[in-house]
């Protein structure tokens, strides 16, 4: 396996691969091509629309469903397909930080799942032969910084519920306590792309605070507020933009 206190070396930002669970994140992320991209769906059934950026890199926009499983198989088609040089995993999410309110961007430092447990010799959340934490593409903070949007900077913790009792609150709070975002695809795009030895980045705006309400009331709330959605969408292409 790779030395896992390591980043990843970026060379090159050329061919992006943006990975968003649902249509609807998708649609909020099609300003960021130049021209009306082409819509496109894979073998496995995946879609996806491919153009290219405002700087002119080629960029597939790719909708893998909801969860770990599906985040990871079309994000491996994808790879064998687009042979992208930088992954990017942009959606919504929650959070349990009291730090944190519904609209702020989180940029990922850290990805870890908080729904696997290999046994008393593994530390909680992680898969045995690879990394608790999956590592980051670090000089993207850098660019981020330079392009004067606010955003708060920690880790991401994911896995395959709909967080909703106190008591999930609770567990995962006490094993994550630095974990500003909560979601169901990161760390399963982050494990494909460190088996494929690609850069990954993770960009969560968080829709509800579930620990604080009702989570999934706020969340359906967000959608139906489209002028904030776009405009912390917007800010959201700002960072891609700096790349």
């Amino acid at each position: 396996m790779m030395d896992t206190n390591k980043p990843y070396n970026m060379e090159s930002a050329d061919r992006i691969l943006l990975v968003a669970a649902m249509p609807k994140e998708a649609q909020e992320l099609l300003p960021l091509f130049s021209e009306p991209p082409k819509k496109e769906v894979s073998p496995l059934g995946f879609e996806g629309w491919k153009g290219t950026t405002h700087k002119g890199q080629s960029l597939l926009l790719l909708t893998t469903g909801i969860g770990k499983v599906s985040a990871a198989v079309a994000t491996a088609e994808a790879i064998r397909l687009f042979s992208p040089t930088l992954i990017l995993n942009v959606g919504v999410s929650g959070t349990l930080s009291l730090s944190v309110e519904r609209g702020d961007i989180v940029v990922a430092n850290w990805v870890c799942y908080h729904d696997v447990y290999c046994g008393a010799e593994i530390p909680y959340g992680q898969v045995q032969g690879y990394p608790l934490r999956y590592p980051i593409a670090t000089p993207l903070i850098e660019k981020f910084k330079g392009s004067e949007v606010a955003f708060l900077l920690g880790g991401v913790a994911c896995g395959d519920r709909f967080l909703s009792s106190p008591s999930e609150f609770s567990f995962i709070k006490s094993n994550f306590p630095e974990a500003l975002a909560l979601d169901m695809e990161s760390a399963a795009v982050a494990q494909t792309a460190y088996i494929h030895r690609l850069p990954l980045m993770v960009i969560r705006l968080i829709s509800d605070t579930p620990d604080r309400a009702d989570g999934y009331a706020q969340y359906c709330q967000f959608w139906r507020e489209k002028a904030f959605r776009t405009e912390r969408f917007a800010a959201i292409h700002q960072l891609i933009n700096a790349i």
